[in-house]
């Protein structure tokens, strides 16, 4: 069993950091960053035109340096994943193999290596060949400036539905009262289409129609124009047979601000995506030591997962903990998470540990408000990886 011990702030902090010789990344020659993503995702048909229905595709990865990190890269069609970067914190992902599908979603999240906190967004996805994806990374420091550093993205298409409820949209008109999702990024497993409303500036309601409630929602600012943005989950409640999941975006400065966003929302379907296993939860008690997050809000995979906090440098840091009994390998791995609140709290992933002989691995995060200062805060957490 390896030691995947810190792949950013973790108990070993920065041992493959050291091993992969990644640093962080040092960019002289920017762009300009709106008129580069709009002219490249024009070319390649993104968001306008597709790939051609086919079965279910998942890729993730996780940079170390600007790099892609071997212990945290996975391509279902079997691809090796690339990433390029285009510009001051503008990158380009592509993912060999997997433009086989209309309904697809992308989750992207800022990576903590270098102890400077960061946002990242979505910049648009898609496939112009039917072969391969490509999706564009966006990163931010806390004032809005663009700034190369470390992200996480996960994506996934679905044409053949999964067990459990699983849905994600496109949320395509941030400005609209009523409206459903354009359908070519717009899937529920149950059959039905997904639809937004608005209710005040950068205050959303996504409705799932026959997703069974609790489960785990994870969002991303899609930033259209290339300018900084974030989003937070305000809540997610079951009624009836519909779960509902609030959503809140905010500007780069951390004011209320209609944005687009990515959303994807899942229960007791980690398990069977045909690709890789998972764990997720939602860790409720922000000032607790240590404690189980609710089974209604949990998914297991047969694997246990308890919420942590402890304070580094007086600072609070979490740990989303899984108990692994049988001491498994599990390579690769990556996580997502979002922060929960109404405040503008954003949330991030500050490295792995995988501890061989005592039974556990885990995924370590920290929570920040709109001014850059570390605070205790609700998350929703998930971790996909592979068990060997």
């Amino acid at each position: 069993m390896f030691n995947i011990a810190a792949l950013g702030r973790g108990n070993g902090i920065h041992k493959i950091l050291n091993q992969e010789g990644a640093k962080h990344m040092s960019v002289t020659t920017s762009v300009r960053r709106a008129a580069t993503i709009f002219s490249v995702l024009a070319a390649a048909g993104i968001h306008t035109a597709n790939a051609q229905p086919g079965a279910q595709s998942v890729g993730f990865l996780a940079t170390l340096g600007g790099s892609v990190s071997t212990v945290a890269s996975f391509n279902s069609a079997g691809g090796t994943n690339t990433v390029t970067i285009l510009g001051t914190g503008l990158f380009q992902v592509t993912f060999p193999g997997l433009g086989n599908g209309l309904n697809s979603n992308v989750q992207v999240n800022a990576y903590n290596t270098n102890g400077h906190p960061h946002i990242c967004t979505s910049q648009g996805w898609g496939s112009s060949n039917s072969v391969d994806v490509i999706a564009y990374v966006g990163c931010f420091d806390f004032s809005g400036n663009p700034y190369s550093a470390d992200f996480s993205i996960f994506y996934q298409a679905r044409h053949a539905a999964p067990g459990g409820w699983l849905g994600f949209l496109w949320a395509d008109q941030p400005t609209a009262a009523s409206y459903t999702p354009n359908t070519n990024w717009n899937y529920n497993n149950r059959g039905t289409l997904n639809t937004v409303t608005r209710s005040g500036t950068g205050v959303y309601t996504a409705t799932f129609p026959n997703l069974r409630g609790g489960g785990n929602p994870q969002v991303t600012a899609y930033s259209s124009g290339g300018a900084a943005a974030h989003c937070e989950i305000s809540s997610w409640t079951a009624r009836g047979a519909t779960t509902e999941v609030g959503v809140l975006c905010f500007d780069g400065h951390g004011n209320p601000a209609d944005e687009y966003y990515s959303l994807s929302y899942n229960r007791s379907a980690l398990e069977s995506e045909g690709a890789t296993n998972g764990v997720y939860g939602y860790a409720f008690k922000p000032s607790a030591s240590s404690y189980t997050p609710r089974f209604y809000y949990s998914e297991y995979g047969g694997l246990y997962p308890t919420a942590q906090r402890q304070r580094v440098f007086g600072f609070p840091l979490y740990s989303f903990v899984v108990s692994d009994p049988n001491n498994n390998t599990v390579s690769p791995i990556v996580g997502m998470v979002t922060a929960v609140g109404t405040g503008g709290e954003y949330c991030e992933v500050e490295g792995y540990d995988d501890v061989g002989g005592l039974g556990y691995f885990d995924m370590n995060l920290a929570c920040y408000d709109s001014q850059e200062r570390q605070i205790n805060a609700r998350y929703s957490a998930a971790m996909f990886y592979n068990v060997h």
